[in-house]
């Protein structure tokens, strides 16, 4: 009794396991993933203090940290361009009326000692940018 109970449970365990195991052709899909970045173009526009200037930027939100930033400084009532061109950095805003701050990319550097950085104590990291 007990050698056919085996023989049928391993017989159905056979025949499970030939079925599982049938091949299957894998049909190729012509639609092939590609990877495909977008780079959202990122427009600003923002008025100095007292509102007689406006600063228009526009650069490529990326996971780059060092952005090329077009800017454009306009005349609120006129419209007229004062000032146009290309910033390399980090972010660019008002510093003054008439001056704009843009903070440069801080990459890896070796540090220095104290007493050299205490001695200049200029920042380094910000560049300003007149608009006459």
């Amino acid at each position: 009794m007990f050698i056919k109970k085996a023989i049928a449970f391993f017989s159905i365990f056979l025949l499970l396991l030939l079925i599982s195991c049938k091949s299957k052709e894998v049909a190729n899909n012509k639609n092939d993933a590609t990877l495909t970045t977008q780079n959202n173009s990122v427009e600003n526009k923002t008025y100095n203090k007292d509102k007689t200037m406006l600063l228009v930027t526009r650069y490529t939100n990326d996971i780059n940290p060092r952005k090329t930033i077009n800017y454009s400084v306009l005349d609120s009532k006129s419209k007229k361009v004062l000032k146009s061109g290309v910033f390399t950095g980090m972010k660019l805003e008002w510093f003054t009326l008439h001056q704009l701050k843009g903070y440069l990319n801080v990459g890896m550097i070796e540090k220095e000692p104290d007493a050299v950085m205490l001695k200049d104590a200029k920042n380094k990291n910000i560049v300003i940018i007149d608009i006459n």
